[in-house]
């Protein structure tokens, strides 16, 4: 009985995050973003653009099953490169290429490193972050920027820096960190998916 409690304790955090970015959507800025992120991977396609997908750690692993549901939707598997922590570091080459980085802290290297040589390079960089005030967007270097609430600012604890609302499902024993931010990124990277997928769909 009490690894159900703990397993529905989990679901529901898990579900009052997403309610909590789900009432972004309702934002113009956000809803405009989407829909440039969505023309930019349609344009990528078209144009048979390199789509580099850029992120370390855990937020590699996300783009690693992205990747794969782009190709699952026809784009090229040539076409499309997952870059983590372990690389590939080399034909990277910005020029006539789409970069897309997820970094919940916005400067985790060498992923915002990469993003920074590929813009520098013309390559068209979508960033999705946690951090309003990480280098990246400062600096105005992304072409698009989708902030998802999901990480705190410092957790002595687990020893790291991030940024937003809510860090982990729960610091209990049996609730190993994992951050809402990736869960939520997960999610609308897979809306995504379906949106070009319709769009493919509704062109033929």
């Amino acid at each position: 009985m009490s690894e159900m409690h703990n397993f529905l304790e989990a679901w529901n955090d898990l579900k009052k995050h997403l309610r909590k970015v789900e009432a972004e959507f309702k934002k113009e800025e956000f809803q405009q973003n989407i829909e440039r992120i969505i023309e930019l991977f349609k344009k990528a396609k078209s144009r048979e653009m390199r789509v580099f997908l850029l992120g370390a750690g855990r937020d590699g692993d996300i783009l690693k099953m992205f990747g794969t549901r782009l190709v699952q939707i026809n784009f090229p598997r040539g076409q499309v490169k997952v870059v983590t922590e372990e690389g590939p570091f080399d034909l990277l080459m910005g020029s006539h290429s789409l970069a897309i980085c997820l970094s919940g802290r916005g400067f985790t290297s060498p992923t915002t490193d990469i993003a920074k040589v590929l813009k520098n390079q013309g390559a068209e960089l979508i960033l999705i972050t946690s951090n309003k005030k990480c280098e990246l967007v400062k600096q105005k270097i992304p072409d698009v920027t989708l902030f998802i609430e999901g990480l705190t600012r410092f957790e002595f604890k687990l020893s790291r820096h991030a940024y937003g609302p809510d860090q982990t499902i729960r610091f209990g024993k049996k609730h190993p960190p994992p951050t809402l931010f990736e869960i939520a990124a997960l999610c609308i990277l897979e809306c995504i998916i379906s949106s070009l997928y319709f769009a493919q769909s509704t062109n033929k």
